[in-house]
């Protein structure tokens, strides 16, 4: 059972970004971990399956935070540049200190499209520290675009 919803705000390059953190009803000492996801490049945190999975997760026993990109926080449609993106996963796991007042959980990172790309760069470049990781569609190629992998490290 889903506890409580809390949105708060988080500052990327001196700019607002939207967030929602979920916590189980079991409350927060008892959560098992820490789950942040991110959306894709055609959406934004509120996608149906980004707040399902998110909510699903907190009635689980996990804390689940889900968070808007920049591009998508300011209405605009082409996604920031890569190192805007990694700097706002950084900002947002950088926030969750403070918000869970210094509780440490076993992390885990991911998301829907570019968002859990994103966040396998973080963890393949050894900038990000995480548990596991966690995809949904993740895009090994463009669309149409077959010859350019994005299956490296």
């Amino acid at each position: 059972m889903l506890e409580r919803r809390e949105r708060f705000f988080v500052s990327v390059d001196g700019k607002k970004v939207s967030a929602v953190l979920a916590r189980p009803a079991t409350g927060l000492d008892a959560a098992r971990a820490l789950v942040v996801l991110a959306h894709g490049a055609g959406n934004d945190m509120e996608h149906p399956l980004l707040t399902a999975m998110a909510d699903g997760l907190a009635g689980g026993g996990y804390l689940s935070v889900r968070f808007n990109y920049p591009y998508r926080e300011a209405g605009r449609k082409t996604p920031d540049p890569t190192q805007r993106l990694e700097t706002t996963w950084l900002s947002v796991t950088d926030a969750l200190t403070a918000l869970l007042e210094g509780r440490r959980f076993p992390l885990v990172i991911g998301g829907k499209s570019m968002g859990g790309r994103i966040a396998a760069q973080l963890v393949a470049d050894g900038v990000l520290a995480a548990e596991a990781l966690v995809f949904f569609g993740y895009p090994l190629h463009r669309a149409g675009d077959e010859h350019h992998l994005r299956d490296g490290p």
